[in-house]
């Protein structure tokens, strides 16, 4: 696919990065609708990035939420070191609302359970 890479900037051939992953190689992805468009090289680099904060698939018992959150929070870090604006279509829009609803859902119910 054509696009415009959300790190460098440039026009050209893109991949859909799938932000906030998959538990493994070959399972499914967390939220397949929360993407954004990559090119190769930034691609491959996000990834090896990924890799070098331990965040390429969650660790056994981790909280997935917390992983997936964790994921977001690089994508942002390196868009806004790159200077560029963070923008999503309306399909990678309502992925991310649905993950920021599920983890306050999560976080609530942590809050509930906390005794006073």
């Amino acid at each position: 696919m054509i696009g415009r890479c959300s790190l460098c900037g440039l026009r050209g051939p893109v991949d859909l990065h799938h932000i906030t992953g998959r538990s493994a190689p070959d399972a499914g992805y967390f939220d397949p609708a929360l993407t954004n468009a990559l090119c190769r090289a930034c691609h491959a680099t996000e990834h090896a990035g990924l890799r070098v904060l331990g965040l390429g698939f969650p660790r056994p018992g981790a909280d997935v939420a917390a992983h997936r959150l964790f994921r977001v929070a690089a994508h942002l870090s390196g868009i806004a070191d790159a200077g560029r604006p963070f923008v999503l279509g309306p399909a990678s829009g309502r992925g991310l609302v649905t993950l920021l609803r599920e983890c306050a859902d999560v976080l609530d119910l942590h809050r509930t359970e906390t005794p006073a």
